[in-house]
């Protein structure tokens, strides 16, 4: 069963955290591509001077205010980057997921970067609600016990020292720091 809007009717932090273990499916020339979530990171909206939901005023950055489960996408040294929007409507809060394990054992997922290029996310899907496309969506994944370590996000460590980031404590797939 898909996640849908009230999964994602929550904190960013909260969702992050809540993400560790669930699967994301997505469809690829009629091929089902099934990964396992493995690291995210919280955006906290005005709270985080370095939450991309502050620059409202870029067009790019506008879909983080449309409410919980939009998916979104944006350019960073021309990688595309992957989130998906959190609480109600103009409460601007999101995830971002740095990686996935693939469980079909053929897509390497371990950076933000690769896994976008290798699930073909790009600018195609902004916009769309992450439980109303046919072509990407999260469902819940297999009961299983793990540990989630908590840390600083990647590049963040003097702007921001809060642990906002999260991932399952020894997986390979984890991206590097």
């Amino acid at each position: 069963m898909k996640l849908g809007k009230n999964f994602f009717n929550r904190s960013a932090e909260e969702v992050a955290r809540e993400l560790l273990g669930k699967v994301l499916v997505r469809r690829i020339d009629g091929k089902l591509h099934r990964v396992k979530v493995i690291e995210t990171e919280a955006y906290l909206s005005d709270k985080d001077e370095t939450s991309k939901e502050n620059y409202r005023s870029s067009r790019r950055f506008n879909l983080m205010w449309e409410g919980p489960g939009v998916i979104f996408t944006y350019l960073v040294h021309n990688h595309v980057m992957f989130c998906i929007s959190t609480r109600e409507k103009e409460v601007p809060e999101s995830v971002f997921f740095r990686a996935f394990e693939s469980l079909n054992g053929d897509l390497r997922l371990n950076g933000p970067g690769i896994l976008t290029k290798s699930l073909l996310i790009d600018n195609r899907l902004n916009g769309k609600y992450i439980d109303e496309t046919d072509d990407l969506w999260i469902e819940e994944g297999k009961s299983e016990n793990f540990e989630i370590v908590k840390a600083i996000r990647i590049g963040l460590k003097e702007k921001i020292p809060k642990l906002l980031r999260f991932y399952i404590k020894d997986n390979g797939s984890v991206s590097q720091n």
